[in-house]
């Protein structure tokens, strides 16, 4: 399991989520999120954007 920080998220339905974690299973699925408060354990911080898109093979 991955957990991505970013300055901003954004979701496959347009969304765009401000300072959150999205945690990623190991066949890159979102498996959730929630704001990022702090430091935490195991995530991964990229500056700037990043874009959670739908697989392509559904």
């Amino acid at each position: 399991m991955r957990k991505i920080a970013a300055h901003r998220i954004l979701l496959p339905d347009g969304r765009c989520l401000r300072m959150h974690v999205v945690e990623i299973d190991d066949n890159g699925n979102v498996v959730s999120f929630h704001p990022l408060e702090g430091e935490e354990a195991g995530a991964e911080f990229y500056p700037g954007e990043y874009v959670v898109s739908k697989s392509s093979n559904t």
